[in-house]
């Protein structure tokens, strides 16, 4: 099992910075928030969530169903 923490993505108080300082986090849970729900989100909008999650060493995964 790997510890993960909700980001509400830039617009969320709590930076990225700060979340990488929990002892035993291991990857975030987040959403492409500028989508309405039920919407498809776009390749390129989840493929700039994952590097900017990436860059504070993190992980992000997603499939496609």
């Amino acid at each position: 099992m790997n510890m993960q923490f909700r980001w509400y993505g830039k617009e969320d108080p709590v930076s990225l910075s700060y979340i990488r300082q929990i002892p035993g986090l291991k990857g975030i849970v987040s959403a492409v928030y500028d989508v309405p729900a039920g919407d498809l989100w776009p390749e390129e909008s989840i493929a700039h969530l994952k590097a900017e999650i990436e860059r504070h060493d993190l992980a992000f995964e997603w499939e496609r169903l």
